[in-house]
């Protein structure tokens, strides 16, 4: 208390629920100088008692208004801007509880109901009216509409104006789509009673006629005639009457869909009428009623075909059962036509293969004379080189005027003779074995061109050829069979000296032979 100017404490009277409250207060002189001290005591046991109670009611005000199912605002007055909110709301309108905080109440209002409610906020404000509710479109965050009653009233007032307003929204929307879809069944129902082709009539509990639908002028009454009227109320036989009020109990206790036909005699001819009783609501019971006669006569004349079809069926099955045995008779004629069928396919097949062994030993025969002829005619032209060069030599020796020479010729012939005799002997091995497995060996071309051009070294006009021979590429071997190519570089060399041609001042023709390795000793 000397550090300062005054001092409080508050003290409990023992035993009792007294509360006093001590104010010190300094007492100083005009010089400043301290005199003594003032003490002053009241009693607040009222006012705290109130404010726990004040308090008290706080607490449970925000437990309502924060954990309430239902939306909560408490709106300023003046300018309707929303001060606080509840969760509930929050999530009816599908905002956060900042974002509710920085809205106005206008922005949560749809546009086409916002005049009614601020009318109704400008009367809570001028204190024109205690509350109000109304059922009005609410903007939900993501652009729908929902559906909420808007209640509100004033908290408190201050100098006779109404401070906040506190609104409570209560979300309807699943009740007004229901009472949407209930008022689209209804008018559905409504047109389909209406485009219905029967004649439909309404009764209520008591057996009245409470609405009719008979567009096919199917009863011989006017609807005003009928509208009100029971079915004791029109001459109709008693027992259709007690059938007709039997349905209708079964149909409103039962709750059971009844079924009556019923005969109506005119001059002209005998109505039919079917009449099927529905409940529809708890007190009304759905009657349709519908002209049978046209389908009755069908259904006759549909069971008179039926008898025709049911005698024109027993005929049909004594046609079938002599078909059927016809088929048997068939069927044991087709087993004997198709064992005779697969004994001449056998034969047809032994046929075929018989001559078809007969082409392949023709066509063998055929190749076997090509392989002939074209032997015959090769041997011949390789013969004829080798003799060629024999005469040649021979004519040398009539012409050669030194006699001492001619042991040279006779040595040369001998050499073409014996050369011969290899060839012969070669031809007779080839002919032996060109069906056998070739064997190849290694080739030297240029022994091979060197033995060919001395074997037609003496054909007529040799001397007027120049041979010249080179041979390029790797020094990889090449295997095949001596004898065949060797036949085929003399072919090539002596068909060149047969036939040049001497009318031209030249006639050197280059020939280019080439050939090709395959993999493994398999040769050309």
């Amino acid at each position: 208390m000397l550090a300062g100017q005054s001092y409080r404490e508050i003290d409990t009277l023992p035993e009792s629920n007294t509360f006093l409250e001590t104010h010190y207060n300094l007492v100083k002189n005009r010089e400043g100088q301290l005199l003594g001290a003032s003490q002053i005591i009241r009693d607040i046991s009222d006012r705290l008692q109130t404010e726990a109670l004040w308090q008290a009611s706080e607490r449970r005000f925000a437990k309502i208004f924060n954990e309430a199912l239902v939306g909560f605002a408490l709106v300023e007055s003046h300018s309707l801007q929303i001060v606080q909110a509840n969760p509930a709301l929050g999530r009816l309108l599908g905002y956060a509880l900042p974002d509710l905080q920085e809205k106005k109440l206008a922005d949560l209002i749809a546009p086409s109901d916002w005049p009614m409610t601020l009318r109704q906020t400008e009367d809570l404000r001028l204190l024109q009216s205690h509350a109000f509710s109304l059922d009005q479109k609410m903007n939900h965050r993501e652009g729908a509409l929902r559906w909420a009653t808007v209640s509100g009233t004033h908290l408190f007032q201050e100098e006779g104006q109404s401070g906040y307003l506190l609104l409570m929204f209560d979300d309807i929307t699943e009740q007004k789509k229901a009472e949407a879809l209930l008022r689209e069944s209804e008018a559905q129902k409504s047109a389909l009673i209406e485009a219905f082709p029967d004649t439909i009539f309404h009764i209520d509990r008591e057996g009245r006629v409470v609405q009719l639908n008979d567009k096919n002028r199917l009863l011989p009454y006017r609807r005003q005639e009928i509208i009100g009227k029971s079915i004791d109320d029109f001459p109709v036989p008693r027992k259709v009457k007690l059938r007709v009020k039997q349905l209708l109990l079964e149909a409103k206790l039962k709750r059971e869909e009844g079924f009556y036909e019923i005969e109506v005699p005119t001059p002209v001819y005998t109505y039919i009428l079917e009449t099927r009783f529905v409940q529809s609501t708890e007190n009304r019971v759905l009657v349709i009623v519908r002209d049978i006669t046209q389908r009755k006569k069908e259904e006759g004349r549909m069971k008179e075909l039926l008898l025709e079809a049911q005698r024109l069926n027993r005929d049909l099955e004594q046609q079938y059962a002599k078909i059927a045995r016809k088929e048997e008779e068939l069927a044991r004629t087709n087993q004997q036509l198709r064992a005779k069928n697969e004994m001449l396919q056998k034969m047809t097949d032994e046929l075929r293969h018989s001559r078809q062994e007969l082409q392949e030993t023709l066509q063998t025969l055929e190749e076997r004379n090509f392989e002939l002829d074209q032997f015959v005619y090769k041997t011949s032209h390789d013969l004829r080189s080798p003799l060629s060069s024999i005469l040649g030599i021979i004519n040398l020796m009539k012409i050669e005027p030194d006699q001492n020479r001619l042991p040279d010729y006779v040595e040369r012939i001998e050499g073409r003779i014996v050369r011969l005799d290899d060839f012969i002997a070669s031809m007779l091995h080839y002919s032996r074995n060109n069906r056998s497995e070739v064997y190849p060996e290694a080739i030297d071309f240029s022994e091979i061109l060197q033995e060919c051009i001395e074997d037609l070294k003496y054909y007529k006009n040799f001397d007027r050829i120049d041979i010249q021979t080179w041979l390029s590429g790797d020094e990889a071997d090449f295997y095949n069979d001596g004898l065949r190519v060797k036949i085929i570089f003399t072919n090539i060399i002596s068909n060149a000296i047969k036939y040049q041609d001497f009318q031209k001042s030249t006639r050197f023709y280059p020939h280019r032979s080439q050939y090709r390795k395959k993999s493994g000793p398999a040769g050309l």
